[in-house]
């Protein structure tokens, strides 16, 4: 089948299971999949009364998957009904900052899409370009001939920020930032906030590991595998 104003195709299947945690965990490692797109957590009271696609787990369930899965997660507020033309991208330090980039290059890549990098700066500004140096060493490089534009917000409320930056976007595209294994926010507050309140569609980046098993972007991105397994060794004790 085929989504709809996206060209992408897909295969409709079952898994039945004891529980939605359970079958989805299941299902993961049963396909050997490495990305699992998954809507957030279900808000009690939402009243955007979204379409079954973007109904979100119970807490219970959401956090289990996250805590669990294999693989690494893609966490999503809504469905775009169109490749994104317009890519908002906040990058602040987070160990979900190479899946990040490796999503958001591919995404910018074959939609054509103009990308932003936005920062939300508590400081005065003056340490701008050493701040952009670190978050694109992070992220990894963009393929050659991409496009993409950098803006640094200076102040204290990211998530205003971010929401406010996030104007006449078609879609932003972040990582999380983990909270503790206790916390009751496990994406941590900003990527929460964000979820529940823009109004542009979000998606989150969720990885357990240094480098992503997101491995679509090798096959997307020409002159990549080098630079990847370059950076693998690099990681290897």
């Amino acid at each position: 089948k085929e989504v709809s104003g996206l060209g992408v195709t897909y295969t409709a299947r079952a898994h039945l299971g004891s529980g939605v945690a359970n079958t989805v965990l299941q299902a993961v490692e049963k396909l050997h999949a490495d990305l699992l797109l998954m809507p957030y957590e279900h808000v009690p009271g939402d009243s955007r009364d979204p379409p079954p696609s973007e109904r979100g787990l119970a807490r219970r369930d959401f956090t289990r998957v996250l805590r669990e899965s294999r693989c690494d997660l893609l966490i999503y507020n809504a469905i775009p009904h169109r490749w994104p033309k317009r890519l908002l991208v906040p990058v602040a330090k987070s160990s979900h900052n190479r899946l990040l980039g490796r999503v958001a290059w591919s995404l910018a890549w074959e939609s054509g899409a103009e990308t932003t990098l936005l920062h939300v700066s508590g400081g005065d500004g003056a340490e701008e370009e050493q701040v952009w140096n670190q978050l694109l060493e992070e992220l990894g490089p963009p393929p050659e001939g991409l496009v993409v534009h950098k803006r640094l917000v200076n102040g204290s409320e990211v998530v205003g920020g971010i929401l406010e930056g996030s104007l006449g976007f078609d879609l932003v595209l972040m990582g999380a930032k983990s909270a503790s294994t206790f916390a009751p926010v496990v994406l941590g507050p900003t990527a929460s906030a964000i979820l529940e309140r823009s109004q542009t569609p979000v998606f989150i980046c969720y990885t357990h590991t240094v480098l992503p098993m997101f491995i679509a972007a090798e096959r997307l991105l020409e002159g990549t595998m080098d630079r990847i397994r370059r950076i693998q060794r690099s990681v290897r004790p």
